[in-house]
């Protein structure tokens, strides 16, 4: 009767457990939610015509790299090419990059098993008492194991996007910074040229 009530119990508790278990997952998968976006952010061809002194008829087109190229200066080219070579922002905004980057591609390493090993030898003395003989011998021990996480709940895929997320804002951030420093050289040379 005692060991009837104790399989019950033991099989009650392991059901409440689970059911408690199961109500702890991280959440689903993000999807990013529909957006109706209009067809374009520029007035149609109906509404008032753009100024001709806009770039407005560029919007939506992908712009080069080296978008300073279009004026055709080499001034400005050289100038461009010294202060991108040496712009303390621009380093530290791509040395984040970097770093964004490796942890993204660390972080995927958490759904991989890890395997370690170890090997051990060592040499022995016994003597038995009363006995003024003694045994050695050699002791040789090897060990390993293999661990593999289960991300029953979620948590470690959550952390993936969030290491994704950060990658995102660090490729932003470097993009800014590269936009940044360019236009301002590119405004400065053509104010210093028109002076």
């Amino acid at each position: 009767m005692i060991k009837r009530r104790r399989h019950c119990l033991s099989a009650l508790s392991l059901l409440v457990t689970i059911c408690q278990l199961a109500g702890c997952a991280a959440g689903p998968s993000f999807v990013r939610p529909n957006i109706d976006l209009p067809e374009h952010f520029l007035p149609s061809s109906n509404d008032e015509k753009p100024r001709s002194d806009t770039l407005a008829g560029q919007v939506g087109t992908e712009w080069p790299d080296r978008w300073w190229q279009m004026f055709g200066s080499a001034a400005l080219d050289g100038l461009m090419a010294e202060s991108l070579g040496a712009n303390p922002s621009l380093e530290r905004a791509s040395a984040t990059l970097e770093q964004a980057n490796d942890l993204l591609s660390a972080g995927h390493s958490i759904f991989f098993p890890s395997v370690s090993g170890v090997f051990g030898a060592s040499r022995e003395r016994y003597t038995a008492p009363g006995s003024h003989l003694a045994n050695v011998f050699s002791v040789f021990a090897l060990s390993g194991s293999v661990n593999y996480l289960v991300d029953v709940f979620g948590g470690s895929r959550r952390r993936i996007e969030a290491l994704g997320a950060s990658t995102d804002i660090a490729q932003d951030e470097f993009l800014a910074a590269y936009l940044s420093l360019t236009a301002n050289v590119a405004n400065t040379a053509i104010a210093r040229a028109s002076y």
